[in-house]
């Protein structure tokens, strides 16, 4: 008795168009689904970094961090939090739970509580 047995090589069947055009269709969801996922999950971190800090920092602590980046980083996840909203309104928040204030430096500065 063989433990091994080869494999007869068969010829693959052609889809239809009906199943490629169901197969295309499927993959460009998932796709969408899965980018506007991480799109979600991303924003949602990087927002709990600067404003929940896990390690405790203060979000003045992590921004200073970020240095002269600051607001060109903030405004990029201000931009993320819009696009996601304007698809799904409400998904994401467009607000920070402290008034901040964008430095010609390019540093931002975290005042009160809003």
């Amino acid at each position: 008795m063989a433990l091994i047995q080869a494999v007869p090589n068969s010829t693959p069947v052609p889809l239809s168009t009906a199943q490629l055009e169901a197969l295309t269709t499927q993959q460009i969801t998932n796709q969408l689904q899965t980018q506007f996922g991480n799109n979600i999950a991303t924003f949602n971190r990087i927002y709990n970094l600067v404003w929940n800090n896990p390690q405790g920092l203060t979000p003045q602590q992590v921004l200073n961090g970020l240095g002269a980046d600051a607001t060109e980083l903030f405004q990029l996840a201000v931009g993320m939090a819009n696009y996601v909203n304007s698809i799904i309104p409400n998904t994401l928040p467009t607000t920070t739970p402290y008034a901040i204030t964008f430095n010609q430096d390019g540093t931002v500065t975290v005042g009160a509580l809003s």
